[in-house]
């Protein structure tokens, strides 16, 4: 027995050796001779960074064929491609980073071709070597009250052109340089309202006066929710009444009833306004169509003033579709009269796919789309908002929308600005969702605006940067490289999971030999539109990318004022993200698109979101993203999501993070949020141990401040996942919500103060099923919520 013992204790010990050796990339190299390790230093052309002495004394020290010093990464890469492709090849490379900045005039793209054996690139020893995506502008000439100007060159514009707004090879129209930087900070560009440094999230914007651009009030509505023809099925809507008085209901509506097998509607709908006894609706007729086309009377009720919440319900079962109601206290007024009468002390304008709850099996929403005429491209601003002379190529007006949920800002270019019809026109493919009354947007980039220190100005027409500097002899610099390294492969995810890991010893085919990248900063890069993060886009690209290849390792970085995501990982996977920190970011943090098996692991995500706002701190996309370690990170300062999993794949473990202070900008969202799609799938993913407080989900109409996000939200269909010893605080609706999904456990939890809830399950459909809430703990000190 006692041998028995030993045996099983000697085979315990060495499997865990060997698991843990499969943790070091470089295991099957640990005792390399150095006589077999090719050593590059590389010293940046930065007459700051090195004295004279020390750069020769490293000249003289490294005249080896083993141990070469060079000037730039193209060259060093040269240098290994050279000693891969003789007879004796190194058994290892390692490049060593001198202190400095290196500019990155091009891409370092690495193939197969460089990973023939582990390559390691780092710091050497405590240096800070730095990869800089942006060019120096300098010989400004001062304008006006501390205003600097300088004329672009061609040479400079073109290569904005060509290393920040290029996508698929295509070269995209310049008007903008994307990032400007001060003394290595990105600088704001000119706007007005004036940003609030005082409320940044919630200060300085105007709002969208009406939503309809036609005088039409047919033409207010753009939207239809249909297939709510089942008994019972409901529509609620908030509705604020401007003041105390009788309002005629009027509805806008398409209908075939009355005809053939169609019941006639009357009587089978109802309305009734903060659950008090309905009202039946009278007056409809046959409209000849399902489309709305057709606006009746339907009800007169009194109403208090304030916000009311009404819902329309059909009590009887028959087929309607609606575009719309609008609440009138004006007896002589109708949707028939031009809407400049329109007075919202009198009229309240509600479209149908305003709803925040339905109950319905079946009910859908489907959008038009009016050019130049309709929700999509154009509103009407207050009286005194806008100026016509504002409408000028290169200005930019970002809005967020309400609708679509509120989840994203749209960046419009403006097109015409009419102030006697208070009349906005706007253009761009960010032009996707519905604009309504009350919706938040400042304008961007006209001198008109550059007032304040920090903030910057580019004409497109006459290709002059203005800039506002906090100091007059700060260095200025333009984003020009939004990616600065790819890692190239041809590995599908599939092949990620079947091949075995990198050994020399091995002849058959293998993963490719570990890559290393340690202890580098990566700042100032390019930001453009073309990245994917239009509309729900979640963004395509990233500051380092590793495309369809696997076992890339980055360790001890920084990426700090960046345009992308820190790094994007398409296909492949076994890569793993340690101990690094992503601060200001224009887009997310780490990207994984159909990309399996990866480890992020003890990062700092802090300010993400600063320019796209439908961004995660870390976002799993697709079905292949199975199977990825998302653990003991830190993530603060989001404008959406701290961590999303968008319909990606299974068996994905998310746990001991830390989520604070999340959807800052954003509405109807989650800190840690899941989107399937499929009603049927069981992920098998975990969400365990996660420490999630302050999710905000912030919104508005008009000033009036709206709140909507979850702790962890489980969203459209999601289903078989693990929610476990989790604590989540201070939510702005709930610690959790459950969508419709099956097979999901939620488990040993504990929700603190939701504002609204403490969880919700809402049985979406009616497809929830096999649903396990146990041993949680649910406090609440608030009286009120």
């Amino acid at each position: 027995m006692e041998i028995l013992m030993k045996e099983l204790l000697f085979f315990l010990l060495f499997f865990l050796s060997q698991y843990f050796l499969t943790l070091n990339p470089l295991r099957a190299e640990k005792n390399v001779p150095e006589a077999d390790i090719l050593e590059i230093r590389v010293i940046p052309d930065d007459s700051l960074s090195h004295s004279a002495e020390y750069r020769q004394s490293l000249n003289q020290s490294d005249k080896s064929e083993k141990n070469i010093s060079v000037s730039t990464l193209a060259e060093a890469q040269r240098i290994w491609r050279q000693a891969l492709g003789v007879a004796r090849k190194p058994k290892r490379i390692h490049v060593l980073l001198g202190d400095g900045t290196y500019f990155m005039e091009k891409e370092l793209v690495l193939t197969d071709e460089d990973r023939a054996v582990p390559l390691i690139i780092e710091a050497e020893g405590e240096t800070e070597p730095t990869f800089c995506g942006s060019m120096k502008i300098d010989r400004f000439k001062p304008w006006k009250n501390g205003i600097l100007v300088r004329e672009l060159s061609e040479s400079e514009i073109q290569a904005c052109r060509l290393a920040g707004a290029v996508e698929d090879g295509n070269i995209l129209d310049f008007t903008n340089p994307g990032q400007v930087f001060e003394n290595g900070h990105r600088m704001r560009r000119a706007r007005f309202p004036d940003f609030d440094p005082n409320d940044p999230y919630r200060g300085g914007f105007l709002y969208v006066f009406r939503s309809q651009l036609s005088d039409k009030a047919e033409d207010s509505f753009d939207s239809t929710v249909g297939c709510i023809h089942n008994q019972g099925d409901s529509i609620f809507y908030e509705v604020r009444i401007p003041e105390d008085g009788t309002y005629c209901l009027w509805m806008f509506y398409g209908t075939m009833g009355g005809v053939g097998e169609h019941p006639p509607m009357d009587g089978r709908i109802s309305i009734s306004f903060d659950s008090e006894n309905p009202i039946p609706l009278s007056g409809m007729r046959h409209t000849g169509g399902w489309t709305p086309v057709q606006w009746d009377a339907v009800a007169s009720v009194d109403l208090k003033k304030g916000m009311r919440i009404m819902r329309w319900k059909n009590e009887k079962g028959g087929g309607i579709n609606l575009g719309g109601f609008i609440l009138s206290k004006d007896p002589n007024w109708t949707p028939q009269k031009s809407l400049e009468e329109w007075n919202p002390k009198n009229q309240v304008l509600v479209s149908a796919d305003a709803f925040f709850k339905s109950i319905g099996k079946q009910l859908s929403v489907s959008h038009g789309t009016k050019p130049k005429e309709g929700f999509r491209d154009g509103f009407r601003f207050e009286k005194g908002d806008l100026k016509a002379e504002w409408a000028k190529p290169g200005v930019e007006l970002r809005i967020f929308q309400s609708g679509s949920c509120r989840a994203f800002q749209e960046n419009t270019q403006v097109e015409t600005i009419d102030e006697e019809k208070q009349s906005v026109i706007l253009s761009g493919p960010e032009c996707v969702a519905n604009l309504n009354k009350g919706d938040r947007y400042f304008m961007e980039n006209h001198l008109d605006f550059l007032n304040a220190p920090g903030e910057w100005f580019f004409d497109s027409e006459t290709g002059k940067l203005y800039v506002f500097p906090e100091n007059p002899e700060a260095d200025i610099r333009l984003g020009c490289r939004a990616t600065l390294i790819s890692v190239k492969g041809e590995l599908s995810s599939e092949n990620v999971a079947r091949l075995p890991d990198w050994s020399e010893r091995k002849k058959e085919k293998t993963l490719p030999a570990p890559l290393i990248f340690r202890g580098i900063r990566f700042t100032q890069t390019a930001f453009t539109r073309a990245d994917g993060c239009v509309g729900y886009g979640m963004g395509n690209r990233g500051t380092i990318e590793l495309l369809n290849t696997a076992n890339v390792f980055i360790e001890d970085c920084a990426f700090t004022q960046i345009g992308r995501y820190a790094v994007m990982a398409n296909g492949g996977g076994k890569h793993k993200i340690k101990n690094s920190l992503v601060k200001h970011a224009a887009q997310g943090g780490f990207l994984m698109i159909n990309s399996r098996e990866n480890i992020i692991l003890g990062n700092r995500i802090l300010h993400v979101g600063e320019e796209a706002k439908h961004i995660g701190g870390v976002v799993l996309t697709g079905a292949e993203a199975s199977e990825n370690t998302v653990s003991k990170n830190h993530i603060q300062f989001s404008s959406r999501y701290g961590i999303t999993m968008k319909n990606a794949g299974k068996k994905n473990f998310i746990s001991e993070n830390l989520v604070f202070d999340t959807s800052l900008e954003t509405y109807d969202t989650g800190a840690i949020e899941v989107t399937q799609g499929s009603k049927t799938d069981q992920s098998g993913t975990s969400i365990v141990g996660n420490v999630v407080i302050d999710t905000h989900g912030f919104s508005s109409m008009g000033p009036e401040e709206r709140f909507m996000s979850w702790g962890i939200y489980l969203d459209s269909f999601a289903g078989g996942y693990f929610v476990a010893k989790n604590y989540v605080a201070n939510t702005s609706h709930g610690g959790f919500m459950l969508q419709g999904g099956k097979g999901n456990t939620v488990v040993e939890n504990t929700f603190v103060n939701g504002r609204e809830f403490q969880g919700f399950f809402a049985n979406y459909i009616q497809n929830s099923e096999n649903l396990i809430f146990d041993s949680n703990t649910v406090v609440i000190t608030d009286p009120e919520a």
